[in-house]
């Protein structure tokens, strides 16, 4: 699968610009079907990052949040999410689990995610969502785009007998329809668990799987890799594990996403 690593920005831009310049050209010769096409969950969104909604929809401050995305310390993102939604609770005077399900109903998908969807529908791939969200938004990623996911995780929160606030982020993936959990926090070892059984249990080969995914705390990397992966929140130490292994990642905006899909995806 060489021939995707090779492909430039400014190459599939071209394609999509001059339909003329797809004929004879070697990669949509010999593009691929991907069995399997995975997609960050923050893909879809005009946000980064979720999370973030709250601070807009509420206008308060995520303190303990905006520091971990600051300092770059994604391992201890469930724990700053957790002193917010506390914070939220003393001055709102509301239960933080319906603050935050009316906050992720409004959340609005990026420009153009609906037609992104149909793309990925249409290439008859097994499809599914990875990244830390909510179960608001799952379940708005499959009613409202019709995305027929198979594997996910997902964030929930949760109120115990003595009224205090727990955060969730146990590993949660489907394969061929059995489910499967991971409990506890989600690491790196966890994803590379669930990425290794998607693997084993479709039988396919790792470069039948795409993964798509956005962030913008490594856009820098991409003026000199050009399509390389960047993956939020595991980073880099992620994308090295991917590359490994022979799967192909690519990361951008949505525009840049559905051209890359239009012209070298069978569609």
């Amino acid at each position: 699968m060489n021939y995707d690593m090779d492909l430039s920005h400014q190459r599939i831009v071209n394609m999509y610009h001059d339909p003329k310049n797809i004929q004879g050209d070697p990669v949509w010769e010999q593009r691929k079907e991907y069995k399997i096409i995975i997609v960050d969950i923050a893909a879809f969104f005009t946000l980064e990052n979720p999370w973030y909604w709250l601070k807009k929809y509420f206008d308060v401050d995520l303190i303990s949040l905006e520091r971990v995305y600051r300092r770059k310390t994604f391992r201890n993102e469930y724990e700053a999410i957790y002193r917010d939604i506390i914070s939220l609770k003393k001055k709102l005077k509301r239960d933080p689990i319906i603050i935050i399900e009316e906050a992720f109903k409004e959340i609005p998908f990026i420009l153009g995610a609906e037609s992104v969807v149909r793309l990925l529908n249409a290439t008859g791939s097994i499809l599914g969502v990875l990244g830390g969200a909510h179960e608001m938004i799952i379940k708005r990623l499959s009613t409202e785009l019709g995305f027929n996911m198979d594997f996910y995780d997902y964030i929930r929160i949760i109120r115990d007998e003595k009224g205090s606030y727990h955060i969730l982020g146990d590993l949660l993936y489907i394969l061929n329809n059995r489910e499967h959990k991971i409990k506890g926090l989600y690491g790196r070892t966890k994803i590379y668990e669930m990425f290794k059984n998607i693997v084993d249990v479709y039988n396919v080969d790792p470069t039948d799987i795409m993964i798509i995914a956005r962030d913008n705390f490594f856009r820098d990397i991409l003026d000199k890799v050009g399509l390389s992966v960047v993956f939020n929140p595991i980073g880099e130490e992620f994308i090295e594990y991917v590359k490994s292994i022979g799967s192909y990642i690519i990361t951008g905006h949505m525009g840049e996403l559905e051209n890359f899909l239009k012209n070298v995806l069978i569609i």
